[in-house]
């Protein structure tokens, strides 16, 4: 007998093909979903920021050197709580998130924002933008409608700067892909073009205001993008530009660029598994159904439960991901200009069982706890491990600017 099938109720929110245009439809409701808050619970049940940022800080100390990472950029950041954690971990740090969801920013200003952007050099800075397009085309989400920020000031200085050059990349139209042979075309040099601009309009702020200027115009040491977000991006060469884009942002004395990434015969297959927050205890159901093996795309969705009321927000998030390989996002950050990439692997906690009709769940651990992720080399897994690999895995792909 198959798996029950979860019917759709017509309030979810969509994070299709990624695009400019609103995401949410208007049943949605003004960031409410049947009464209950979708990003608290969203939060509560599926997020993990401060393992998160544990491996960000790994990765750094191990890639770049024993300085201390000041500066962090959250790229699909959602309500951005990963950049609010990051910035409350040391009073030096400071955090820009950007996402194409002006409502999840505001939410996330209002919730994760308390004492980070009221300051007089406000710590956390969030913007609405594509990230396929320059940084300087973004539009701050202040806490206060219409009122001018340094983040605002900042920006105005990087559009001004990248408009009086010709090798910047055009604002991308999204009703026509246009030819990867022009986009692609401009060579490291325009990359590094824009890096030095944004590094000196962040100089000219430091020797103007002695107190470290906005954060949004300082170069980037640690950027991120995690919850399997580049999967939004459907397009290879969408992928490369937006790499280009977070490259060029990177500090030059050196900095990571990291991603997460799932595959595996799980990865690929129509499931429903109840997973839980190991820190919060928090419980939702992860979905997937549709995958396409000729296109890679596959449809997924994160049921949510209220733990006070014990309903069940069905399909309160809905993504539409092509699922890309190591290799591909490899050769895609060398041709971005990053100086080389590392990928670390453990196998799904949660992957398939292979005796079951429906789907259901099953360890590949002895124990509760998954294991730790594990740096990819020629000599890290043995065959037996590469087995259980193979019908399962997440990784964190590391894209390095060496110092």
């Amino acid at each position: 007998m198959g798996k029950k099938k979860i019917q759709y109720d017509g309030g979810h929110y969509s994070r299709g093909a990624y695009t400019a245009h609103e995401l949410r439809p208007a049943s949605a409701g003004p960031g409410e979903y049947g009464g209950l808050e979708r990003h608290a619970l969203y939060e509560s049940a599926v997020q993990s920021p401060q393992g998160d940022i544990s491996y960000l800080l790994r990765f750094y100390k191990l890639y770049v050197g024993m300085q201390v990472p000041e500066h962090l950029r959250e790229d699909f950041c959602g309500t951005a709580l990963i950049s609010a954690t990051w910035c409350r971990g040391d009073v030096r740090r400071t955090a820009i998130g950007l996402d194409i969801d002006r409502q999840a920013l505001q939410w996330g200003l209002t919730h994760n924002g308390d004492g980070l952007v009221d300051e007089p050099r406000p710590r956390l800075s969030l913007f609405q933008g594509d990230v396929r397009h320059p940084m300087w085309a973004a539009e701050v989400v202040n806490s206060v409608a219409d009122a001018p920020t340094d983040a605002t000031q900042a920006l105005a200085r990087m559009r001004v700067t990248a408009e009086g050059g010709a090798d910047l990349d055009p604002p991308v139209d999204d009703t026509v892909n246009g030819s990867a042979a022009q986009r692609d075309s401009r060579g490291e040099s325009a990359a590094q073009h824009e890096s030095r601009q944004h590094v000196s309009e962040g100089d000219d702020e430091d020797e103007a205001d002695g107190d470290g200027g906005s954060c949004a115009a300082k170069p980037v040491d640690i950027s991120c993008a995690l919850n399997f977000s580049v999967c939004l991006l459907h397009l290879r060469s969408d992928v490369v530009r937006y790499f280009r884009h977070a490259r060029q942002a990177m500090n030059p004395q050196g900095g990571i660029f990291v991603m997460d990434l799932l595959g595996g015969h799980a990865a690929e297959s129509t499931v429903s598994i109840p997973r839980h927050n190991e820190v919060t205890g928090a419980h939702f159901v992860w979905e997937q159904e549709g995958y396409n093996p000729c296109t890679r795309h596959i449809r997924c969705y994160i049921h949510l439960k209220d733990p006070a009321t014990r309903k069940v927000l069905r399909r309160a998030f809905r993504y539409d991901w092509r699922l890309w390989t190591i290799p591909e996002l490899a050769e895609m950050l060398e041709e971005a200009g990053f100086d080389g990439m590392r990928a670390w692997l453990r196998p799904m906690k949660e992957g398939l069982d292979d005796e079951s009709e429906e789907g259901s769940c099953s360890s590949e651990s002895s124990g509760d706890e998954e294991a730790d992720f594990v740096e990819y080399t020629s000599k890290a897994f043995d065959s037996k491990e590469m087995d259980v690999l193979s019908k399962g895995w997440t990784a964190f792909i590391v894209g390095i600017v060496a110092p």
